[in-house]
């Protein structure tokens, strides 16, 4: 074979070992086959720039500690380090690199929304107020029942006569009271309601029962309120 023939890739012989390369490693030229090994690799020849974007995948970073980020510092010239966090820190740049800054007095995010302790701690105390005032609101409705109650007794010993009209809160109806609700009832059981109004709010079924008014979906001011009729 001369200089001037060429040589193609059926011409050359099949590479019997893995992780080998064809190279002349004395002076006379001739080629042989040397297996390439990591230790081989000068630690300065594979940089950033030989190797294709789409070469780095998650299988070829070095393994990481458990718990851990990667994070480049502000002085690291493009090195990235791992930072390891506890289950009680968090990762605080302090304009010049990351730390792994415990949850206490001395944590202070500085971003917006800024939280620190002592406005945790605020909103514990707004939280035991809020609950405190909870509580107060809670003795003030049971005050206000107390109070509807008493005036609800008060009224049902009002000696008002048998078809005698009066507003409530809807679900107070007073003992001795109907709600306006246009139902039919009994003749003979509320004689004295029937022979106080009649017939004049309904009929009933003509025999046995008459109409109490209908006055539902009724409202004062906004707020609903259920009229009663007395018995």
């Amino acid at each position: 074979m001369t200089h001037n023939d060429k040589v193609f890739y059926s011409q050359i012989q099949n590479i019997s070992v893995a992780n080998t390369v064809l190279g002349s490693s004395t002076a006379n030229g001739i080629i042989t086959e040397t297996q390439v090994f990591n230790e081989m690799i000068a630690d300065d020849a594979i940089t950033a720039v030989k190797i294709p974007d789409d070469e780095i995948t998650y299988a070829k970073i070095q393994d990481m500690d458990a718990n851990s980020v990667l994070v480049r510092d502000d002085a690291a010239a493009g090195d990235a380090s791992s930072k390891m966090l506890l289950d009680t820190q968090i990762l605080i740049n302090n304009g010049a690199g990351f730390t792994a800054a415990s949850l206490s007095g001395d944590v202070t995010m500085t971003n917006n929304g800024v939280v620190t302790v002592l406005k945790l701690n605020k909103a514990i105390i707004n939280i035991d107020n809020n609950k405190k005032n909870i509580a107060i609101n809670a003795e003030n409705i049971a005050t206000n029942t107390d109070n509807i109650n008493s005036n609800t007794k008060a009224i049902e010993n009002i000696n008002l006569p048998s078809g005698s009209i009066m507003t409530f809160s809807v679900g107070l109806e007073p003992k001795g009271w109907l709600e306006c609700d246009g139902s039919g009832i009994d003749r003979k059981l509320y004689l004295n309601l029937f022979s106080a109004i009649g017939t004049k709010h309904g009929m009933g079924d003509g025999t046995n029962t008459f109409n109490v008014p209908d006055f539902r979906d009724t409202y004062i001011n906004d707020v609903e309120v259920m009229y009663c009729i007395k018995i």
